[in-house]
């Protein structure tokens, strides 16, 4: 029935009850295609039904009301409705028709709120009265909604059967509007099982039967809203933009205000993503909109859009407008009693709620563009500002040793050195709080004598780097890598509240992520720096840390030691058992150097082919030699397994020490270094040789020779 041919019945009857009847076949009819001015027409039935004490036709009436209220989101009104349906409801009046729609009703109802028994109840009830009825239109729907239940308890088998079951009873050309949400309900259920190819067949189904027979609709509308939702989510960018750009225009005039906004909302985010500026200026139509309305969730909601999208272009001027104009609206907000209430202190824990998401916001996005951990604590630094200079921020982690290592730490206005410390709860707090995985304030030390968890425990010391601290905010967090822990002490009692501790817990996902970043980027760029066979360091990466080790050692003047090391006879052992057993040695080789230079001052480098360098930073002549003899006869016993085969080899090592000074470059070291390596190759191979011990008339017969080869 169209509203023409209503109106044309309208005007043929003057019985009340027969114009109530007309207007509730109407609303049956219209029910999911609601017209701009359905909800006059409810009224005016309503009206009707009264006059003429018509309980029976204000019965259904009321039903189509609380329906158009359920759907356009009014649920208050649907909630007054239903009370008024069920003071008039009695089970044997003998109205079938109606109390099946009435039982579907409640089941939407309770679907919605998520009472899964009393949904279950209602809709088996208004099954048993559709199919008395045979009205398979209704069957279905019931069969939709059982579905739903079954798919938001997660019975994805069974949700899709009751969703086919639905589809068998719908005749096409009768019911297609119940056809297209069945099949957009299916696209859902096969999206979110990763079954992509079937989820966008049959969005795509349901988009063209509803673009065909209901074009106009709110259901038209709302699977738009979800075959867009789906494009999105696998990328289709360009295709979710076409769809919301529909929806709006479906729903543009047609009285769906709080939806059509929704949509405008969707499309504009997207664009923004996109880089589009028409994302900016519909947003900022939606915005003027919503301010006029009053709406202003929405319009703070738009602004934090805006805002990010300003501080990722780097617009820096444009995102401070946007904050700004945030915040003076918060305020405002503040001070309608209708929205906010009066408590003043309500209002201003709301206002400090707001400030610090937007806090949040900012900080995130300087977290995340962070390169360096240095940068990383700087950030949190500054987003803690209500840290003074004398308060301390310590954040350790744990190792799979059970120890915690310290990664940041200042306190007292000086920095911490990175340290290990045992893992154990009786003698650090920040133990403590990793075992129990739980956030600890202690406003008073001395005080309270120590902190309550479930029970009182004895007093735990604090962390040696803060001895004077009074106050402690701790805070767990988990990474890929593992667990860690913030420890923020301050030296004056009761320094931290628990809008502290929310503010930083806000902040801990945007940690977390920088910190899994830069921990990635960084083995990236060590496994750049690496030998693949031997997993030493190549040689560019080695002279940069020569140059920078010289610079370190010139300035506080101690000496500075170079091994150059070359395998004897290399060749040999490739001709005779193949580049297998030459890659084995130099394996072999390389993991008893790495034993062998142990100290964070030690590196050692494959140099080029089988020969390898070491630096050995603070090592004077006498060491530096010792541990090359050492070495020497490490190599002489070691034996490399190829096979069947056992091979053994020797080295021949040569050594230099200096002072570093302004009138020695670090690339004199190298060279003295080869020349003592090719002394040693001379004097028969298999020993050490130090520059020290090469005669200047040595050194020029070896440079002959040099010279003539």
């Amino acid at each position: 029935m169209t509203i023409q041919s209503l109106d044309d019945e309208l005007e043929r009857t003057s019985d009340l009850k027969a114009q109530v009847d007309l207007y509730n076949r109407f609303f049956a009819v219209n029910r999911d295609n609601s017209p701009l001015d359905m909800a006059s027409r409810l009224e005016r039935a309503i009206i009707l039904s009264h006059r003429s004490a018509y309980s029976r036709g204000l019965f259904e009436t009321l039903i189509h009301r609380a329906y158009y209220s359920l759907q356009i989101s009014e649920k208050t009104s649907a909630e007054e409705d239903i009370g008024r349906i069920k003071q008039i409801y009695r089970e044997d009046s003998g109205w079938d028709r109606e109390n099946m729609f009435f039982y579907h009703l409640l089941s939407l109802y309770y679907c919605g709120k998520s009472y899964t028994g009393l949904c279950a109840d209602y809709a088996y009830r208004c099954l048993t009265l559709s199919r008395r009825l045979n009205n398979q239109a209704m069957t279905a729907s019931v069969k939709l909604l059982q579905g739903r239940m079954s798919y938001k308890m997660g019975k994805l088998h069974e949700a899709e059967e009751l969703y086919r079951q639905s589809l068998n009873v719908l005749l096409p050309g009768e019911n297609d509007l119940l056809i297209g949400t069945v099949n957009c309900r299916l696209g859902e259920l096969y999206a979110s099982s990763g079954r992509t190819p079937g989820a966008r067949c049959y969005f795509h189904q349901a988009y063209r039967i509803l673009k065909e027979h209901s074009p106009g609709s709110r259901g038209y509308a709302w699977v738009l809203r979800k075959f867009a939702a789906f494009e999105e989510g696998v990328g289709n960018l360009a295709t979710a933009e076409y769809l919301y750009g529909e929806a709006v225009a479906a729903l543009e005039n047609r009285g769906y205000q709080s939806l059509t906004a929704e949509f405008r909302l969707a499309l504009g985010r997207l664009l923004l993503s996109r880089g589009l500026e028409e994302g900016l200026h519909i947003l900022n139509e939606q915005r003027t909109i919503l301010l006029e309305q009053g709406s202003y969730d929405e319009v703070l909601q738009i602004g934090d859009l805006l805002s990010n999208y300003y501080l990722e272009q780097g617009d820096e001027p444009s995102a401070v407008r946007e904050l700004l104009a945030q915040r003076k609206l918060t305020r405002e907000m503040l001070k309608n009693p209708a929205r906010r209430g009066d408590d003043s202190f309500e209002k201003e824990q709301w206002m400090t709620a707001r400030e610090n998401l937007t806090r949040v916001n900012r900080l995130g996005i300087k977290l995340a563009a962070s390169q360096s951990r240095k940068e990383i604590f700087l950030v949190l630094r500054e987003a803690l500002g209500f840290l003074g200079e004398e308060d301390g921020l310590l954040v350790a982690e744990e190792r799979p040793d059970n120890q915690l290592k310290l990664i940041y730490g200042r306190i007292h206005g000086k920095n911490v050195v990175p340290h290990l410390f045992p893992n154990n709860p009786g003698e650090s707090m920040m133990a403590y709080c990793l075992k129990h995985n739980q956030s600890l304030l202690v406003d008073d030390m001395d005080e309270e004598g120590g902190f309550f968890i479930n029970r009182p425990v004895k007093r735990l010391k604090l962390e040696e780097e803060s001895p004077r601290s009074h106050s402690l905010l701790n805070l767990v967090y988990r990474r890929e890598s593992g667990r860690g822990v913030i420890s923020l002490q301050s030296t004056e009692k009761r320094a931290f509240h628990f809008h502290h501790l929310e503010f930083i817990k806000s902040l801990l996902p945007f940690l977390t992520v920088a910190l899994d970043n830069e921990e990635k980027t960084g083995m990236i760029r060590k496994l750049s720096t690496l030998d693949s066979l031997t997993g030493l360091m190549i040689r560019r990466e080695f002279m940069r840390i020569l140059k920078n080790s010289w610079s370190a050692h010139s300035r506080s003047g101690d000496p500075l030691s170079i091994l150059m090391v070359d395998i004897d006879h290399f060749k040999s052992i490739n001709d005779r058992f193949g580049h297998k057993a030459g890659d084995e040695g130099l394996v072999g080789l390389s993991r008893l150097l790495n034993r062998h230079f142990q100290r964070t001052t030690d590196t050692c480098c494959r140099y080029g082919g089988e020969e390898f360098i070491i630096l050995s930073g603070y090592t004077d002549w006498e060491t530096c030699n010792n541990k090359a003899e050492e070495l020497r006869r490490e190599v002489e016993k070691l034996v490399v397994q190829v096979g069947e085969e056992e091979i053994s080899f020797t080295v021949s090592i040569g050594t230099a020490t200096v002072v570093p000074t302004d009138s020695i470059k670090f690339d004199d070291l190298i060279q003295k270094a080869d020349i003592s390596l090719y002394s040693a190759k001379n004097r028969g191979r298999n020993c050490v040789v130090p520059h020290a011990d090469i005669t200047p008339f040595t050194q020029a017969l070896q440079e002959n020779q040099e010279d003539l080869a």
